[in-house]
């Protein structure tokens, strides 16, 4: 079975995330003339905040008004079959991260929408 992912790329980082789980992808400017209000999170590879200003695009996650900056935003299509969970004692009870897969000849972390929208209300 395939299922669609949006790559979000931040600090060298991949994020993949259900292209369901998410409700609107904009550049920044283009969000901003909206007049959309939306709790706006930059994140370092660590999943810390950050200030950065390489971010481009801005990703509003579904039924939120939460939304993170990307550099670079790509929908691909991944079998699950590819989609590896992480073992017991890879996870950090506060990460959202659950899965890993390779993408670019590197190790991307897999997460729901919803997991990674509670993770960062939490910051």
């Amino acid at each position: 079975m395939n299922n669609i992912y949006l790559i979000l790329k931040f600090d060298d980082r991949y994020l993949l995330v259900p292209q369901s789980d998410i409700e609107l992808v904009e550049t920044i400017s283009t969000f901003t003339q909206y007049g959309l209000e939306a709790m706006v999170f930059n994140l370092n590879k660590d999943l810390l905040i950050q200030n950065s200003n390489q971010c481009k695009f801005i990703v509003l996650f579904k039924s939120t008004m939460v939304a993170l900056l990307c550099e670079e935003v790509e929908k691909i299509k991944i079998d699950e079959t590819e989609i590896q969970e992480l073992s017991p004692v890879m996870r950090l009870s506060k990460s959202p991260i659950t899965h890993l897969v390779t993408y670019k000849d590197q190790i991307a972390c897999v997460c729901k929408g919803k997991t990674l929208v509670k993770y960062l209300l939490k910051l």
